[in-house]
C-alpha cells in the first residue's frame, strides 16, 4: 500500500508538471538570437520616455505555431544592470498585418490589421535581470490571453508608452534576422504620434509564449504538491 501511494505521488507531480507545459510553444524572434546576444541594443520603447512603437514579425518566425499569445518577453542587453519592479504606463495591441518587414509604413495606422486587439493596458511593474549576456527573457508583458495567432499571418506588436523609466538598454538586432523583423518608432516624448521613423535597428529580440499558460507552476509549487501527497501517504501508513 505504501509503495502504491508513493508511486501515485510521483505520478501526480509528474503529470502536474506535464499538464502545465504541454501546450506551450516558446518562439524567439529572430531565432538566430535565441541563445546568443543580438548584434545591437536599444531603449525603445521602454526606457527612453513616452513614445509610439510598432514592430512587425514575419510569419516564418513562428513555424506554423497557433494559439493564444499569453506572454511577450524581452531581455536586458549584455553588461547592463538589473531593474526590479519599475513602473510603466503603457498600451499594448496585437494584430495580424499585411505589412511585411520590407513594406512596414512610417504611418502607424497603415500597419494595423483588421483584428487589432488590446492585450494590455495601464500601469504595470516590470523587472529584468542584467549582467553578462545573453540574459534571460524575464522582462514579461503578461498580456491578456485574448489574441489568437493564426500561424500564417505577419504579427504586429503595437506599443504606446505613456511613461516609463530611464533604465538599461534592451537586447536588439540590426542585421541578424534581417528580412524577418522591422520596427517604426516615434520621437521620444510623443506617445500620440501618428507617424515615425524606420532607421537603425530592425527590432528587439523577443520571446513569445503561444498557446501556453502564464500560470505555469514554479518548481517550488510542484515540490509542495509532492510533499503534500507524501504526507498523505505517511498518514495512511500510520493509520494502518
Amino acid at each position: 500500500m505504501i509503495i502504491t501511494l508513493v508511486k501515485r505521488t510521483a505520478l501526480a507531480v509528474f503529470f502536474a508538471a506535464m499538464a502545465s507545459t504541454a501546450h506551450a510553444t516558446l518562439i524567439v524572434a529572430p531565432g538566430a538570437a535565441a541563445a546568443v546576444e543580438g548584434d545591437s541594443n536599444n531603449c525603445f520603447p521602454f526606457t527612453c520616455g513616452a513614445q509610439r512603437y510598432q514592430q512587425v514579425y514575419d510569419s516564418s518566425i513562428f513555424g506554423g505555431a497557433t494559439g493564444a499569445i499569453t506572454e511577450i518577453r524581452f531581455r536586458v542587453e549584455d553588461g547592463y544592470s538589473s531593474f526590479i519592479n519599475q513602473p510603466f504606463d503603457l498600451l499594448v495591441r496585437l494584430s495580424h498585418t499585411t505589412a511585411t518587414p520590407a513594406t512596414l509604413s512610417t504611418t502607424f495606422a497603415s500597419n494595423i490589421g483588421a483584428d487589432e486587439t488590446t492585450v494590455l493596458s495601464g500601469n504595470i511593474a516590470l523587472s529584468g535581470t542584467g549582467g553578462s549576456g545573453p540574459n534571460p527573457f524575464d522582462i514579461v508583458l503578461d498580456v491578456n490571453d485574448i489574441f489568437t495567432y493564426n500561424g500564417i499571418g505577419n504579427l504586429l506588436l503595437d506599443i504606446t508608452m505613456f511613461s516609463g523609466i530611464a533604465g538599461p538598454q534592451f537586447d536588439s538586432v540590426q542585421s541578424v534576422g534581417a528580412g524577418l523583423m522591422q520596427r517604426v518608432w516615434s520621437t521620444t516624448g510623443n506617445s500620440s504620434a501618428t507617424s515615425g521613423n524606420i532607421a537603425g535597428d530592425i527590432g528587439l529580440v523577443t520571446q513569445f509564449n503561444i498557446g501556453g499558460t502564464n500560470g505555469i507552476p514554479e518548481p517550488t509549487t510542484l515540490a509542495l504538491l509532492g510533499l503534500g501527497l507524501a504526507g498523505l501517504a505517511a498518514s495512511r501508513r500510520r493509520k494502518h
